[in-house]
């Protein structure tokens, strides 16, 4: 891949390949069995990749259609970042899991073998593949102090304005550069005022002065740009740039390290485009008045104080909510698609969930009440007139529980009390069913989601996006067939981030 970008002029002649990370291992270390899976995440990868053009490719030609190609500016920026590295040393088959902590053993993702890709699975490369695909630079995704975790292609089109075809240009720019860029190039003044509200000022260069034949080897007019996340950061001015890895590594997401091992590089990228030549011991005085300048960019941009957590990000009581400091949750037939962080925080803490329903002569079926989906969650529903919980992580693990009889017609009361074992998130919890009272079964779970179940929501009745439980899973959203007069959350300890008593979310649906 380092030839062939050479090759193809695609990086500056002579870059250095850097060395691979001790910390990641080597393909030609991992047993055949091993490489079948890598293999088949690499494929999946392309498979991704490849459907990505064609529906891009599927907007150009709709431009085009409309006769209009030529005078659209097209700006296609190539990924977020660098290549992820979250995925762990051997790929996850759910990176919901990964982002909350949790990495798989190998045993775990090469079950997923001749799943991996398809509908259940969320996967995530191995982190080896990170690395391949952020040649010929250092790091992945998430360590902003080197370009492996920060560097992107970006293919610029207009026709009508940009001569040259297949050109490059190597001006230092940045993401925060590209609205500046349309503003100039459409003649539009950034406002300093809107509906009588001061606007804050647009930081970023525009790099529409590089459309220009004549201004293709221009000295680059964006000269200062800092990096920081999750404690990796970096301060680049004027082709010098300042470097400091801090300890956690990408596929670590759960932890906080010190800060007092961190070890500032120093690398001038006007003549080492890949970050392979560490200059900080010969040029301490340049290194120092970096680190100086990372610290004021810091402080104006609000980037202090530094944070280095990953997963414990995840929890919803860190931000400001509605449901704030509330013992009891009510919420109503209707009530669907709240996203999980918008939320009361339902994982990993000590709840009874309450269902108050009526069940109709021809029997139950349906949820009651689910958050999240396919790649992690739980759900309370009606089974073969049944109640039954399901507790689904990260498709991993799943387990049941199903009440010994069946509900009869009219007013029931299904209660769910989950009791966590330990205060620590994704530790053990016991769960039990009780239907009008009585005891209706328990079961325990040796893990729980620690911090939050992904990208979905709640659901009152009906279980929106993808389905939590995959028994369910060809039925649509699965309606309640009854009907349902409240879902309520009580909460032994005030989990939620300070309030009234109760809150009823009345959703109404004709």
């Amino acid at each position: 891949m380092h030839q062939r970008q050479l090759d193809r002029g695609v990086i500056p002649p002579g870059t250095r390949l850097t060395d691979r990370p001790e910390q990641i291992p080597s393909w030609d270390s991992q047993p055949a069995e091993h490489r079948r899976l890598f293999a088949r995440q690499a494929e999946n990868f392309a498979d991704f990749l490849e459907h990505t053009d064609h529906e891009v490719g599927r907007v150009i030609d709709a431009i085009e259609d409309l006769g209009e190609l030529d005078n659209t500016l097209v700006i296609y920026i190539i990924g977020d970042n660098g290549s992820s590295g979250e995925g762990s040393l051997v790929g996850t088959p759910n990176e919901v899991m990964s982002l909350n902590g949790r990495q798989p053993s190998i045993e775990e993702a090469m079950g997923f073998l001749d799943s991996w890709g398809l509908p259940g699975t969320s996967p995530h490369y191995a982190v080896g593949w990170a690395h391949a695909g952020d040649t010929p630079f250092q790091w992945t995704k998430q360590v902003a102090s080197h370009f492996g975790g920060t560097r992107n292609s970006m293919i610029v089109s207009w026709p009508a304005r940009i001569s040259g075809t297949g050109e490059i240009r190597s001006q230092f720019h940045h993401i925060i550069d590209v609205t500046p860029t349309l503003l100039e190039v459409v003649g539009v003044t950034h406002p300093t005022e809107v509906n009588g509200s001061a606007q804050k000022p647009i930081e970023g260069t525009s790099f529409a002065y590089t459309f220009d034949a004549a201004n293709a080897a221009a000295p680059s007019r964006h000269t200062r740009q800092y990096f920081e996340m999750m404690g990796n950061r970096a301060m680049y001015s004027d082709g010098w740039i300042a470097s400091c890895r801090h300890g956690r590594l990408p596929w670590e997401t759960a932890g906080s390290y010190s800060w007092d091992d961190d070890v500032w590089e120093l690398y001038d990228i006007t003549g080492d485009f890949s970050q392979a030549v560490d200059l900080a011991r010969q040029e301490p005085e340049r290194l120092r008045a970096l680190q100086d300048m990372f610290m004021a960019e810091a402080a104006r941009y609000n980037v202090l104080p530094l944070d280095d957590r990953f997963a414990e990000r995840l929890d919803v009581t860190l931000r400001p909510s509605h449901f704030a400091g509330r013992d009891r949750v009510t919420f109503r037939e209707g009530m669907v698609r709240l996203p999980e962080g918008s939320g009361p925080k339902l994982v990993s803490v000590p709840l009874t969930v309450t269902a108050t329903v009526d069940v109709p002569d021809s029997g139950t079926e349906g949820v009651i009440f689910a958050i999240g989906g396919d790649a992690a969650g739980w759900s309370l529903f009606g089974w073969k007139g049944k109640a039954r919980f399901h507790y689904n992580f990260f498709g991993i693990q799943r387990h049941d529980l199903l009440s010994p009889d069946t509900l009869t017609p009219g007013e029931h009361t299904i209660a769910v009390t989950i009791t966590p074992r330990t205060d620590r998130p994704g530790g053990p919890a016991d769960v039990t069913m009780a239907v009008d009272g009585t005891l209706a079964g328990d079961l325990h779970l040796p893990e729980q989601i620690p911090q939050r179940c992904g990208t979905e929501c709640m659901d009152v009745g009906m279980d929106c996006v993808s389905p939590v439980c995959d028994d369910y899973a060809g039925k649509g959203l699965f309606p309640f067939t009854g009907k349902i007069h409240e879902v309520t959350f009580d909460f032994p300890e005030v989990t939620q981030p300070t309030g009234h008593e109760r809150l009823e979310l009345a959703t109404r649906m004709d």
